[in-house]
C-alpha cells in the first residue's frame, strides 16, 4: 500500500523461517515525499525474535503468579466481609478501617483479573458468546450503575442513542466491560461540573460507540500508546490505576472484529470511539441483563 502511493506509512509483524528456526520481524515502511511527491521510501526492519520470547516468559511467570494469588485474595475478602458484619455496630473507626481495607482488596483482585485476561487474550485465549443484545438495555444499564457516581461528583452524564430499538450482535459480558471501563475512565478524569456523553449509531455496516468527556485530555506523545498493557498517561500515578483497562478493551474490540481509538486534547477532554461489524441482527430476542445493585 505505500509502494503503491495508498497510504503514507505502514507497520507490520512478519514472521520468516530460516535455518536456525522461525524468526519474527517488524517491519516499517515510510513514503519519503517532496513537494507532493514521493521520492522515495524508508524501510526498517528490526528482529524482535528475542523479544517476543522473553515477552511469554514474563507473561508465562505472570500469569502464574497472579493464579496463584487468587486463593489467599478470596480468603481476605471473605474474612473482610466477615469483619464488616460483625463490627456493624462497632467503633466507627474500626468499621471505617475493615471497609478501607475491603476497598484496596476489591482493587487488587480486580487488577489480578485483568493481568489474567490480558495474558489470556494475547494468547488467544478468548471465546466469544454472541447473542443479540439490546442497546437500550447496556444505556440503561450504564445509567443505573453510573449514574450515582457522577450525581456525587456534579458531572453530567448523557446516555443516548441515535435510534431506539437498535440490536448488535456481540457477547454482552465482554462488551459491557469496555463501556464500564471507558465510562469509568470518563468519571475518574472529568472534573466537577464537567460533562460525559455515551452514544451509539449505525453507519457504513458498522454499529459505532462513543465515549466523550470534558476530562483532562490525554497529551499527543501518549496516544499512541494508550492501549499497550501497563501504560499510564502519567507515570507512577496509581489514582490512574495499573493501565490494563484499556488492553483488555482493545483485545475485547478486536476480538468481535472491530477497532477501538482515541481523539483528545489536553485540557479540553477525549472522545473514545470503539466499532464492531454491524451484522444486521433483526427480529431476535435480544439478552436480557439486569444492572447489578448499586449498594
Amino acid at each position: 500500500p505505500v509502494f503503491g502511493g495508498l497510504q503514507k506509512n505502514l507497520g507490520k509483524e512478519v514472521e520468516v523461517s530460516w535455518a536456525d528456526g522461525k524468526h519474527l520481524y517488524r517491519v516499517w515502511v515510510e513514503s519519503v515525499d517532496v513537494d507532493n511527491k514521493i521520492e522515495g521510501f524508508i524501510v526498517v526492519v528490526r528482529d524482535i525474535t528475542f523479544r517476543k520470547q522473553w515477552e511469554y516468559v514474563q507473561e508465562q511467570v505472570l500469569s502464574g503468579i497472579t493464579h496463584d494469588l487468587r486463593g489467599p485474595l478470596s480468603a481476605i475478602m471473605g474474612y473482610l466481609d466477615l469483619l464488616k458484619r460483625q463490627l456493624k455496630d462497632g467503633a466507627p473507626k474500626a468499621v471505617e478501617y475493615v471497609g478501607l481495607a475491603r476497598e484496596a482488596g476489591v482493587r487488587l483482585t480486580q487488577m489480578v483479573s485483568d493481568i489474567l485476561d490480558v495474558v489470556r487474550f494475547e494468547q488467544g485465549k478468548i471465546d466469544l458468546d454472541l447473542q443479540a443484545i439490546s442497546v437500550d438495555e447496556m444505556f440503561h444499564r450504564i445509567n443505573n450503575i453510573f449514574g450515582v457516581t457522577a450525581n456525587q461528583k456534579s458531572v453530567e452524564l448523557v446516555v443516548h442513542a441515535a435510534q431506539t430499538g437498535m440490536i448488535v450482535s456481540g457477547d454482552p459480558k465482554l462488551l459491557e466491560r469496555v463501556l464500564d471501563n471507558l465510562v469509568g475512565n470518563a468519571i475518574k478524569f472529568t472534573p466537577t461540573g464537567g460533562k460525559i456523553s455515551v452514544s451509539a449509531a449505525r453507519g457504513k455496516g458498522r454499529l459505532v460507540f462513543e465515549v466523550s468527556d470534558t476530562g483532562r485530555g490525554i497529551p499527543k506523545e501518549a496516544q499512541s500508546r494508550i492501549f499497550d498493557k501497563f501504560q499510564q498517561v502519567r507515570p507512577g500515578d496509581r489514582s490512574a490505576g495499573y493501565g490494563l483497562g484499556l488492553a483488555v478493551a482493545k483485545f475485547i474490540v478486536e476480538a468481535h472484529k472491530g477497532e477501538i481509538r482515541v481523539e483528545s486534547e489536553v485540557g479540553k477532554g477525549s472522545a473514545f470511539t470503539f466499532w464492531i461489524p454491524d451484522r444486521g441482527v433483526t427480529g431476535a430476542a435480544p439478552a436480557s441483563r439486569e444492572a447489578p445493585r448499586i449498594e
